[in-house]
């Protein structure tokens, strides 16, 4: 049976620097909440969080449960930066 490898699907700028927040983030906290990841990202509005974190987890990246559970955010792959050639 053949393995199939998606390619990672583009992530826009901004949700390129909502993944650095919860990088950094996860790296205070343990499993950041919400205002912990806008709080290292610089961002004023939990809501543009969210957002962007909706599209992170539809695209692979962050995992996040159906039901919102504080603090239960995990990283499932790096981002790639801009250029940088793809695994």
């Amino acid at each position: 049976m053949p393995i199939i490898v998606r390619e990672m699907e583009e992530i826009s700028e901004a949700e390129r620097r909502v993944f650095a927040a919860i990088k950094r983030a996860t790296k205070l906290h343990g499993n950041p909440s919400v205002r912990e990841i806008a709080t290292a990202g610089g961002y004023n509005s939990p809501g543009d969080i969210h957002r962007h974190m909706k599209k992170l987890a539809e695209k692979g990246y962050i995992a996040m449960p159906e039901k919102r559970r504080s603090r239960s955010i995990r990283i499932l792959r790096r981002a790639i930066s801009k250029g940088a050639a793809k695994p």
